[in-house]
């Protein structure tokens, strides 16, 4: 029996130091990802012609401030994952603070990017109802999108102690981010392949990764993943609803 349970004690730290591997490697994922689908408009510019939307000329100081905040946030994953992985929980726990400033910065850097789209797409020669069709269904795709993010970014600061929660809430966040680059990137690889169910596909496989994770390990779904999916629907869900309605087309019109 003894022999038993000190096999079972040895075990239990070599299962919490593979956890954060999981976590790693998804955050390395969604920053691939990220690379993909902004790399001729951003990372490598200087070397890929960008469509004629993201020339010199239409490409405004918001958008690099948006894309060198949205690359240091899913660093920070990275790194936050990798020091929990090294056993440096202390390190990881002091970065936090700075976590939450960066997930600000991201929200408020969004900002202008959205209420620019339109715009800067018609500046860029689209025919205004062109532009209409489908930026505003994005716009509030994105309103209701960062709504989601806020809340599940808030609510991991708020179980911070609580690790397993914790770090279920800030990777589903930052996978519920990723229907803009995945878009991006199917159009870059997959030309005339439909976009959007791409983008959500992927975004439903990552999250589906995290079950599976959840089911090999804990054998059910835990509740951060449960309770982080369940935002991610109703946040999707109400942003196409929303974005179907006339009347918020319309207000998106006379907006800009």
């Amino acid at each position: 029996m003894t022999t038993m349970n000190e096999g079972a004690a040895a075990r239990q730290p070599a299962r919490r130091r593979a956890d954060p591997w999981f976590f790693l490697v998804i955050g390395a994922v969604l920053m691939a990802l990220i690379f993909a689908g902004f790399f001729p408009t951003f990372y490598l510019r200087a070397f890929v012609p960008p469509p004629r939307l993201f020339e010199d000329a239409f490409f405004t100081p918001a958008l690099y401030v948006h894309g060198f905040i949205l690359t240091g946030w899913f660093a920070l994953l990275i790194v936050q994952s990798a020091l929990v992985q090294a056993g440096n929980v202390r390190l990881h726990r002091r970065r936090g603070m700075f976590g939450m400033v960066l997930a600000a910065a991201l929200v408020i850097s969004v900002v202008p990017v959205m209420l620019d789209f339109l715009p800067r797409v018609t500046r860029a020669g689209l025919p205004r109802e062109v532009a209409l069709g489908f930026g505003a269904p994005l716009f509030w795709f994105d309103v209701f999108n960062l709504i989601g993010f806020v809340f599940l970014v808030g609510w991991a600061w708020l179980r911070r102690n609580n690790g397993a929660f914790h770090k279920r809430l800030m990777m589903l966040a930052s996978i519920s981010l990723m229907v803009p680059a995945v878009f991006r990137a199917a159009q870059i690889f997959l030309p005339g392949a439909p976009a959007m169910p791409i983008s959500l596909l992927v975004v439903v496989l990552l999250v589906a990764a995290v079950f599976v994770w959840d089911f090999m390990r804990l054998k059910r779904p835990h509740e951060g993943t449960l309770w982080s999916t369940g935002v991610i629907i109703v946040t999707y869900g109400i942003a196409f609803w929303v974005g179907s309605m006339p009347a918020a087309l319309e207000m998106v019109d006379r907006m800009f």
